[in-house]
């Protein structure tokens, strides 16, 4: 017996999977927030990449939790309402989610105003953890994209998919789609602490519903095309102290590095392609 046939006998030798049998594609907004730089993080030094990320996917899941939470809607507390309650959040499909990915993490959620609310806010607190540290070495840099679209979560996809074959537990960690693709395609374009969008999820693209209690037509979409400034709200995009302060704060670290590539792992070559990219963000006309 050649050692083919050894396999075909040990083996399934043509994995089964019914892609038809998936369920409806959901669509969703979707934040790809990258650690700049984790590639020459994790060379340099291990413990400093797992801090880094730890910080991230910490400060995203508290986001999610607090941001869920506020947008429940206030109810009795009472032992009966409680039982109630949790068998329809048993139910219920979570209106934001995490995934950790290699550099990043994904937040994304079905609706468009507690997904920005969260993402406001996640930007809000990095920005604060990066002003608020004296070691050049310990700062670390974040960018992220916005797309929206098609997604599909591994535990959604059954048994039935898989036809005959055993159905692979790892299947559970899984999540993919064109918005996940769109938004790290397009996550590249940000600058250091910015946020882009994709086309897919910009006001022109997405498209207008009529407002149940007002009747005015609203977009679905996000405002800013192609940068999301987000410290602004309600369309206006206006300075705080944070921000003021993260500006100072990434200028003077960029000069750090770029006095310092090889011991920083940043090439002098992208840190001069980030700072124009940087100041385009911070200084755009919409915020002067």
């Amino acid at each position: 017996m050649t050692i083919l046939e050894e396999l075909a006998e040990k083996y399934e030798a043509i994995p089964y999977f019914d892609h038809r049998k998936m369920p409806e594609l959901e669509h969703h907004f979707v934040l790809w927030l990258n650690l700049m730089g984790t590639q020459n993080i994790m060379m340099r030094s291990l413990p400093q990449g797992a801090n880094f990320i730890a910080k991230l996917l910490t400060i995203t899941e508290q986001v999610v939790k607090t941001v869920t939470a506020e947008e429940k809607p206030e109810t009795e507390a009472t032992e009966e309402v409680a039982e109630e309650e949790a068998e329809e959040e048993a139910e219920e499909e979570a209106i934001l989610k995490v995934h950790p990915v290699t550099g990043g993490v994904l937040l994304y959620g079905p609706e468009r105003d507690p997904f920005l609310k969260a993402a406001r806010q996640v930007f809000g607190l990095l920005a604060i953890a990066n002003v608020a540290e004296d070691d050049m070495q310990q700062r670390f840099l974040v960018r992220g994209a916005i797309a929206r679209g098609q997604i599909i979560e591994g535990p959604k996809i059954g048994k039935e998919c898989f036809g005959q074959s055993e159905r692979p537990d790892q299947f559970d960690s899984i999540i993919f789609g064109p918005a996940i693709s769109q938004a790290y395609a397009t996550a590249r374009k940000a600058p250091p602490f910015g946020c882009v969008l994709h086309e897919s999820a910009s006001e022109t693209t997405v498209g207008y519903i009529k407002d149940s209690q007002s009747g005015e037509m609203q977009s679905e979409g996000i405002a800013g095309y192609p940068f999301w400034h987000w410290w602004a709200t309600d369309g206006v995009s206006r300075r705080d102290n944070l921000v003021s302060a993260l500006y100072k704060s990434i200028k003077y670290y960029l000069m750090y590095c770029e006095n310092r590539p090889m011991t920083m792992g940043y090439p002098a070559e992208a840190i001069r392609r980030h700072r124009a990219l940087f100041e385009e963000y911070f200084k755009s006309p919409s915020i002067i």
